[in-house]
């Protein structure tokens, strides 16, 4: 994949019109019940799934280690393994380009298939487009954060595994970019299979 085509739109705002029906993440609660120890200052994200957006998988970034809450339940200590991260082969144009392919999510009755977070460097894109070259400008540090997830919505078929529909939020939208927060309360929220 070439890099040029991380700047797709968050899935869910590339419908405007889906505003009026999708749940309303303002008043989502951004707590996490457990943490592990870190080994380095964490990064938050929460994934919501479903059309009320009633199951949550927190994110949590500790350097080169990802932590999935793969059960839904906020506690990231009995999850299993962290996910170490390994060099992204479809962007190792530049180092620093991390993949986390984090497996899948059993969900009450729905199984998410292929769920993965992608960290990538933010100069390559800088070149091709001026908001991120300002935003760099400013945020020397910064990374572009994707996600993506193979999410099992019953009544639509897609081309992922046994027909799941598969969801990208890529690194960033008419409204800024997608970044991981520094605590769970300033998380964004990224919504997979809920109403387009």
């Amino acid at each position: 994949m070439n890099i040029r085509h991380c700047i797709a739109p968050l899935v869910c705002l590339c419908f405007p019109a889906a505003w009026a029906w999708a749940a309303d993440l303002t008043q989502v609660e951004r707590k996490i019940g457990r943490e592990p120890a870190y080994a380095s200052k964490p990064q938050y994200c929460l994934t919501a799934f479903g059309p009320n957006a009633e199951a949550r998988v927190w994110l949590v970034l500790d350097g080169d280690t990802l932590y999935v809450d793969r059960n839904a339940n906020g506690d990231l200590t009995d999850d299993g393994e962290p996910v170490a991260a390994k060099k992204d082969a479809e962007a190792s144009v530049s180092a620093g380009n991390l993949q986390f392919p984090a497996g899948d999510l059993c969900l009450g009755k729905h199984t998410h298939k292929n769920f993965w977070v992608r960290v990538s460097r933010l100069d390559d894109l800088a070149q091709e487009n001026e908001h991120i070259k300002e935003y760099l400008a400013s945020h020397p540090q910064a990374r572009g954060y994707s996600v993506g997830v193979e999410v099992e919505m019953p009544g639509r078929k897609g081309a992922g595994v046994d027909g799941r529909v598969q969801h990208v939020a890529s690194i960033g939208d008419a409204q800024g970019l997608l970044a991981f927060a520094d605590k769970p309360e300033d998380a964004p929220i990224v919504h997979f299979g809920g109403p387009w």
